[in-house]
């Protein structure tokens, strides 16, 4: 390997390091002592735009295994609602609340696009055509 691609390899290992670090841990000071780096390079790591692309990947992919842990309980989640509101042992308002969800659920979820967020940053983040 040439210096150039050790140089390279040694900076995508730190960035990887300190994304990590960063996605553990409350803010970046203790990110930056939980994997032995002074606090000025985790700084300088952090304000250039192949970190910050690499974090905001590193953030959605959480994002999208998180969701689909939650959906893979929907299930779950519908037969305890279901239980509680046909339970005649259950407090009245509690079995109005299950009943509830179960009315509203299918109204939400229709106007709750899994692409939304996406179909937001491209709405925003595009330039409008300017009249003529």
């Amino acid at each position: 390997m040439n210096p150039p691609e050790a140089e390279n390899v040694r900076k995508n290992n730190r960035q990887a390091k300190l994304i990590a670090a960063m996605l553990q841990q409350p803010n970046l000071d203790k990110a930056a002592a939980a994997i032995g780096m002074s606090l000025s390079t985790a700084y300088r790591i952090r304000q250039t735009l192949e970190f910050q692309l690499e974090y905001q990947q590193a953030i959605r992919d959480i994002q999208a295994q998180a969701t689909v842990r939650l959906r893979q309980t929907n299930d779950v989640a519908a037969t305890v609602i279901l239980k509680l509101m046909v339970d005649p042992t259950v407090p009245p308002a509690v079995r109005l609340r299950a009943a509830n969800m179960v009315m509203e659920h299918p109204r939400r979820s229709k106007s709750e696009s899994p692409g939304l967020p996406q179909q937001l940053e491209v709405v925003f983040c595009e330039p409008k055509p300017q009249p003529e």
